[in-house]
Formats: C-alpha cells, structure tokens, sequence
C-alpha cells in the first residue's frame, strides 16, 4: 500500500471507526451536520434565486423582441440608409417593425398624468404576441388612425372608458419651441386617440404609464419625418441563433448602431439580479464558514481520543509529516461528507419544489409557488467553496499537532 494510500486509509478508519469518547462521536457529527445543512441552503438558494430570473426573464420576453436596434448616439434613427436595409434583409429575420417612443400629456374626462408614448406600425402584431397581454377590450392600431391601446396603469389612473365617445387629449411639446409664458398652451400639440384596449407586459416601465398609437399619427403629432424611428424590434425565424445573428447584424451596422438581444435590452436588471444573488451567495458562505469551524473543534477532540495511537504511528515509522496529513486528510472528510449529503439534500429539495410546489408564494403574482432552477455551475461552486473552506479549517489543529510532535523531539 502506498504512503499516499496508507494516508487516506487510516484518516477513512478514524472517521468512521467507534472512538473512546461517545463526546467525539458526537462532535464530529454535528461539524458534518452543520456542513450539510449549509450546503443544502447554498443549494436550494441559488436555484430559487435562478428560478425567479428565468420567471422575470419568461415575462420580458413576452414584450421584449428577440433583438432590438437602436441609434449609439442620438433619440433617433434613419430608416432609409442604405447599410441598414441591407442588414434587414438577413435571412433569420421573420418580421421587422418599427417604434418610436416619446413623452406627452394624456388628459382624459378632466384627469391628467404624463405617459410614455409608443409609436409602432402594423407589423407589430408579427414581433410582439399582443393578443396574449391584453387585459380588456381589443388591440386595434391601424396606419392612418386615430385608435389606441393603454396600460393598465394608464386605465386605472385616467379611468378610461373603451366607449369609443370620449377621446384621450393628448398634448406632446412642439420641436424648437420655446415655452411663451404669456401663451404656454402655443409650445404644445394637441391630438386625439380613442382606447380600444388596456394590455399588462409585467414591466413596470411599460405597465405604468404607456400609451401605444400608430406610428404615421404619432410621427406627424410630434414632427418627425416618416423615416425617423427610436429602434427596430426584430422576430427571427431560429431563435437559437440569436448571438450569432445579433454579432453579424453589429458587425454590418458598425458603431452607428446598437444590436441588444433581450437580456442587454433589460442590462441594469439583470446585472441587480446578478449582485443580489452573488452577495447572497457570500453571507451564505460566511454561515458556512461558521459551520466548516466546527472541523476545528472535532479534530482537537480526536487529537486528544487518538493520542496513543499517534505514539503508535510514531513507533511503526510514521514521521511528523505523515501525521500531519493523516489529521488534515480526516477533517477533509468531514467536509466531504457533509457537502456531499448537503447537496443531495439540495438537489432533492428543490426537485420536489419543482415538481409538488411544496412551499406556496404569498402572492401569486410571479407564480403560485416558489420558481426553481437548477444549475450545475452553482452546484459545482458550493462544492469547491465547501472543500476548500473545509480543507482550510482542518489545517489549524494539525499543523499544531505537528508543530506540538517537532516541540517534543527536540
């Protein structure tokens, strides 16, 4: 047997053989206990944590287009240049349409709130499934009309009524003016759209205070030529091959233009959502690391239960530095046992959520119950993260015992 061998061997037989002391038995089964059970919660944290992503993830892409092109500099882009129409003629693009998104005033029955207004043509309906976020009445925006569809939030605040008899009163500034003191109502357009509809996208910037009209209207309200647009939303035939024809699209546009699939579309979002889960992930740790101590007070009690036995080794030919990594080897251990049933427990946990819904959400506004997400990177993480920490706290009492054996012989 080799000495390598010989190392794991013994540290395997003091682990799992019977001590002197039931008080290390005991000892020792709580620092693996309390590894476990800070794993399975790094475990199940994560994957809940990755589930409502991929929630809030499945939500924007209910309104969100797959890709999405907007001006690097500037509030508008031009429609009639020659690169981008050639890009649009990619052959994994299904439908284009475009959008113009601007300020205004909205005025209803007396009641008045600024809005977020969005211009989009008739081709919206093939980017975005419109008829799957309508909460009331229908979607009806036609090129050339005067019909529109709010937000709920507009619904609500303004009370509108989809009677198709009292108008929405729409004021939007008039580009170049400046405000007249004397006549401020001279600095503004007034226009008139009826709501057909309300809709929810689940975004609170949109839900909020949005209000969705044609573009050819919206275009000619606020001044703007028929080519000017704030971006191009694209539906793509394979949506698996998304990044590679986001990259060719950036790569025909050049710098003038921006190509964003969803997720850089919702950056500051999803970069939150990351921190938060990353500096979750660390206060865990530190739970951990209080736990993975525990190693330290069960190798001191061995040290005690085993010192005849060190005599033993030292007699059989075992020097300072094979004890050494014996001990060291041995809290390892219980650092793998404990990470090795706590992610299994982990794992188990979250699959029954998965699959039963075990814990329910006080509200259901996400889902009814807790979302779950497996990932094997963050599973493989925890494990790393606990062997290393415990391979790091079972160093202490065996370089004592080391240093304590090198003190004695000389």
């Amino acid at each position: 047997m080799g000495k390598h061998n010989t190392v794991f061997f013994v540290a395997w037989r003091y682990l799992m053989a019977r001590k002197r002391h039931s008080a290390v038995n005991l000892i020792t089964a709580v620092a693996a206990a309390g590894v476990m059970v800070a794993t399975m919660a790094l475990v199940c944290v994560l994957s809940v944590l990755n589930g409502f992503e991929e929630t809030v993830v499945q939500a924007f892409g209910l309104f969100d287009p797959e890709l999405k092109i907007e001006p690097s500099e500037g509030e508008m882009l031009n429609t009639d240049t020659i690169v981008l129409q050639k890009a649009l003629e990619n052959d994994n693009i299904e439908a284009v349409t475009m959008t113009l998104v601007q300020q205004g005033l909205a005025m209803y029955d007396g009641v008045q709130m600024p809005v977020t207004v969005m211009g989009v043509d008739d081709s919206f309906g093939k980017v975005v499934v419109i008829d799957s976020l309508m909460m009331g009445g229908a979607w009806r925006i036609e090129s050339e009309g005067s019909y529109a569809t709010v937000s709920v939030g507009v619904t609500s605040k303004l009370s509108i009524l989809s009677d198709y008899v009292n108008p929405i009163e729409l004021y939007v500034p008039r580009r170049g003016v400046r405000v007249n003191v004397a006549r401020p109502d001279n600095a503004f357009r007034k226009g008139y759209i009826y709501a057909t509809g309300n809709f929810a996208v689940q975004q609170e910037n949109h839900d909020a205070a949005t209000i969705m009209m044609p573009l050819d209207m919206m275009q000619m309200l606020y001044g703007r030529e028929p080519n000017e647009v704030s971006a191009i939303w694209l539906k793509l035939k394979n949506a698996n091959n998304i990044r590679k024809t986001e990259r060719a699209l950036q790569q025909q546009l050049g710098t003038h233009f921006e190509v964003l699939n969803q997720k850089e579309q919702q950056h500051d979002y999803y970069r939150i959502m990351k921190i938060e889960k990353w500096i979750t992930f660390l206060i865990l740790v530190f739970i951990l690391l209080i736990a993975v101590c525990n190693i330290i007070g069960s190798l001191s009690m061995l040290l005690i239960d085993k010192k005849d036995d060190i005599a033993t080794l030292h007699a059989l030919g075992a020097d300072s530095q094979m004890v050494f990594r014996i001990f060291a080897v041995e809290g390892w251990l219980i650092s793998v046992v404990g990470a090795v049933t706590g992610v299994i427990a982990g794992i188990a946990l979250c699959l029954l959520q998965q699959r039963y819904g075990l814990i329910r959400m006080s509200t259901e506004v996400f889902a009814p119950s807790y979302p779950v997400a497996i990932r094997w990177t963050d599973v493989l993480t925890v494990f790393a993260t606990v062997l290393v920490l415990g391979a790091l706290a079972a160093q202490y009492p065996a370089r004592m015992l080391k240093r304590n054996d090198l003190t004695a012989k000389e």
